[in-house]
């Protein structure tokens, strides 16, 4: 059964409320690490989470929610950054998730993981 690796702020409560849907991850990338990134570009991260196969292996996929639809909104007009380390050079894809709920920008009903219309 596919699981996830989580890092979050325990002082917030989660929901996908200012969540975007990230690719591309890098299988080295840790979630704390993805966390600081994305927090000093766009400010503001509560949790993130990758998503692991059923061997615990890093799928390339995962999850960023912000404290405010603000830093939301620029990760999303961002759409893709670029991670450079001595260990990892990537080119991340940024997008809004929705998985299950109306896309808050197109309104769609039930559009899986990210909507390409914002």
């Amino acid at each position: 059964k596919p699981s996830s690796i989580l890092y979050s702020y325990p002082k917030y409560i989660h929901s996908q409320k200012n969540t975007v849907f990230v690719g591309a991850l890098h299988g080295r990338i840790h979630a704390k690490a993805l966390a600081y990134i994305f927090a000093d570009l766009f400010g503001d991260v509560v949790s993130v989470t990758i998503d692991t196969d059923e061997h615990e292996y890093p799928t390339g996929t995962g999850r960023v929610t912000f404290g405010n639809q603000n830093s939301f909104r620029n990760a999303i007009i961002a759409n893709f950054i670029q991670i450079q380390s001595k260990k990892v050079s990537k080119r991340i894809q940024i997008e809004p998730y929705i998985d299950g709920q109306s896309c808050c920008s197109c309104s769609e009903e039930n559009v899986p993981n990210f909507c390409k219309r914002t």
